[in-house]
Formats: structure tokens, C-alpha cells, sequence
């Protein structure tokens, strides 16, 4: 988990942890809301970390002692306000103030699912997995859930007759809270025991990958020797087959050394060897991932293609069909001109009719 900006500081008395105290309060930031005219937009931790060094201890008679090593002891205290849950239809928060009531709220309500889960484990005797990871609150004080420290909560509320809903929730939490009980979880680490080796065990046979290599002996063996310092005829034997042994084991040593050197050389091929396999296994792993991930991707493009042609056939087939409405609108237009043209040539007809008719009406009248 990482929190932006955390800084952890060594103070030397409380009038400076006081100071930290209040330089924290100024960073924390508040906000004006329908409810609250001074409403806190986030929670507040301040952390007191006590480390002592225990360089004396005293004895079974009482007097100081330097131990073995220096005893750490390290103890914290974390004072949390938390900023309260909103309901957004009443403080009618927009933009970013909505923002950080969701956060708000949010943190607020893993706190609540992690006390459900942990009273539900203690009374069904039950092991859900507590969601701590879900807030960065929770999994901060991760520990003390578990019973790795004690925690006291105080809850606040508003006597307003408005607010008794979200009075009813806060008492239904802060009841859950006070009757969780954790016992400290017991160290899975398991003491080290020395492996005893029964004299009838099976071993499992070599695989036959496997060289087998014969231990290296350095000889002659230097016997045990007891010198009777009274007889000096027999230590001087004693000492005499005892140069001869050294200088045996001498003579040998360049042949040992020779043989230690071509194993170690045997054994870094082998290294090497395993090491390529490996190395050639795992690229060829990835390059499987590569080729089916390629393979993949070939068929999405091909498939979105064999889309794309048939979107493009159907567009096609569309626009032919659209031009044989557009011939089948313009031969329309076209009958209907011809029939306008018609009914004016009909209608100019008519009228060169009239006027001959009304000509000869007035030549006949003027003839009379």
C-alpha cells in the first residue's frame, strides 16, 4: 500500500509530536455542504510510534547486564478521525465535493464490511476472507483487526429528528463494533528439526539424466596417533610413517586439484547447458504466447474483414436498390411532365379554339 506524501518524522518530546500534530491539522481538509458548514472531506490519521532499545537487562540476582544482542521494541498509537458518511440528496454536493463524499463513503462502508465479516467468523466460528484490501483505511490498520493491538471506537451522531435513519445505521455499526472480538492469530512458523534419517529408509533411485559422481577422497588417511614419549624408538617409527603419509597426501595433492578443477569445469557445462534449455524453453513458451496471441489477432482482423465484406455487400446491394428507385422516381417524373405538357397543349388548344369561336362572333355581329 502507498499513501502520496507520508512523512514519518523523530520527534524528541511531545511539544514537537504536538507540533506535527497541528501542522497535520492544517493540511486536513475541510468543506461547506448544506448539512455542515465545516465538513471534513477526509479522515485524519496521526501516528505516534514508540521504538525503545533495550541495552541492560538484569539478572537472576537483580544486577544489570549487557545481553546478547539489543532487544527492539516498537509500540504505535494511531488516532483516526473519520470523516462521516453523506447521503448526496441532502448535502446536494456537485463536482469535486461529490467526488470525495463517494470516497468518503466508500472507505466507510469496507470499514463496516470488514467488522460484519470479522463478527460473523467470531459467532459461526466461520473463515470469510476480511476484504482489507479494498480501502486503504482498513488494510492501514490491518493488524489491529487481527488482534495484533487493541482498538477503541467512539461514534458521533446528530440528535436532529432529520438525521434518525442515518442514526439508526451508526448505532447498528458501532453495536457490531463493540462486541467483534479477534484472538491473535499463532505463528505459523514451525521450529527446525533436524531431519533424522531412519536406517531403513528407501532412497529414491538417480534418473538416469542424472550423472552419478563418485566423492572425492583425499588420500592416504592421516591415522590417530598416540606417542609414548617414554619409548623414543617408537615415536621415532611413529613420526617417520607419519612423514611418509604426509608426503604421500602431497604427491596427491596436484592430482586432487587437477580433479577438482575438471569437475568444477564439468559442473559449470552442466550449468550452462541447464541454463540454455531453460532459457531456450521459456522463449519458446513466449514465442507460443507471441504466435497464439498473432494467431488471434489474425482471426479477429479476418473475421471483423469477412464483416466488413458483408457490410460493404449489403451497402451495395442497398445502393442498387436505391438507384432503381431513383430511375423508377425520375421515369414518374418524367410521365408526369409529358401529361403536364400534354394538359397545356390541350389547354392552348382550347383557348386558340375560344378565341376563333369569339372572332366569329364578332365579325357576324359586325356584319349585321
Amino acid at each position: 500500500m502507498y499513501v502520496n506524501n507520508v512523512l514519518e518524522v523523530e520527534v524528541k518530546s511531545a511539544v514537537e509530536a504536538y507540533e506535527l500534530f497541528n501542522m497535520g491539522q492544517k493540511r486536513k481538509r475541510m468543506g461547506h455542504t448544506v448539512l455542515n458548514s465545516e465538513s471534513s472531506r477526509s479522515h485524519s490519521i496521526f501516528n505516534i510510534r514508540l521504538v525503545q532499545i533495550v541495552q541492560q537487562l538484569q539478572n537472576s540476582e537483580g544486577n544489570l547486564v549487557i545481553p546478547e544482542c539489543n532487544v527492539l521494541k516498537i509500540s504505535q498509537l494511531s488516532l483516526v478521525d473519520l470523516a462521516g458518511s453523506e447521503r448526496c440528496s441532502r448535502t446536494k454536493n456537485t463536482g469535486l465535493r461529490l467526488k470525495e463524499a463517494s470516497n468518503i463513503n466508500n472507505s466507510l462502508m469496507t470499514l463496516r464490511t470488514c467488522m460484519e465479516i470479522l463478527r460473523d467468523n467470531q459467532l459461526n466460528n466461520a473463515n470469510r476472507l476480511v476484504p482489507y484490501r479494498d480501502s486503504r483505511l482498513t488494510l492501514l490498520f490491518k493488524n489491529y483487526f487481527e488482534g495484533e493491538g487493541c482498538v477503541h471506537m467512539m461514534v458521533c451522531i446528530n440528535p436532529a429528528g432529520e438525521d434518525y435513519e442515518e442514526n439508526q445505521h451508526v448505532m447498528k455499526f458501532a453495536e457490531i463494533s463493540r462486541t467483534v472480538k479477534v484472538n491473535k492469530g499463532e505463528s505459523r512458523y514451525t521450529p527446525y528439526r533436524k531431519k533424522v534419517i531412519s536406517k531403513t529408509a528407501v532412497h529414491t533411485p538417480l534418473s538416469s539424466k542424472v550423472p552419478i559422481v563418485a566423492p572425492l577422497v583425499f588420500t592416504p588417511q592421516i591415522p590417530s596417533v598416540k606417542l609414548d614419549l617414554e619409548n623414543f624408538e617408537s615415536c621415532d617409527a611413529v613420526v617417520t610413517r607419519l612423514l611418509k603419509i604426509l608426503k604421500a597426501r602431497k604427491d596427491n595433492m596436484f592430482a586432487f586439484d587437477r580433479e577438482v578443477t575438471t569437475r568444477e569445469q564439468n559442473f559449470r557445462k552442466q550449468l550452462i547447458e541447464i541454463n540454455h534449455s531453460v532459457i531456450s524453453k521459456h522463449e519458446i513458451r513466449n514465442m507460443k504466447m507471441i504466435l497464439k496471441q498473432a494467431k488471434h489477432r489474425s482471426q479477429n482482423y479476418e473475421t471483423k474483414v469477412l464483416n466488413l465484406a458483408t457490410d460493404n455487400e449489403n451497402l451495395a446491394l442497398k445502393a442498387d436498390e436505391l438507384q432503381n428507385v431513383i430511375r423508377n422516381l425520375k421515369c414518374t417524373i418524367d410521365e408526369k411532365d409529358l401529361k403536364i405538357n400534354r394538359n397545356l397543349l390541350e389547354k392552348e388548344d382550347q383557348a386558340e379554339v375560344r378565341l376563333s369561336k369569339r372572332r366569329n362572333i364578332i365579325k357576324k355581329s359586325m356584319n349585321i
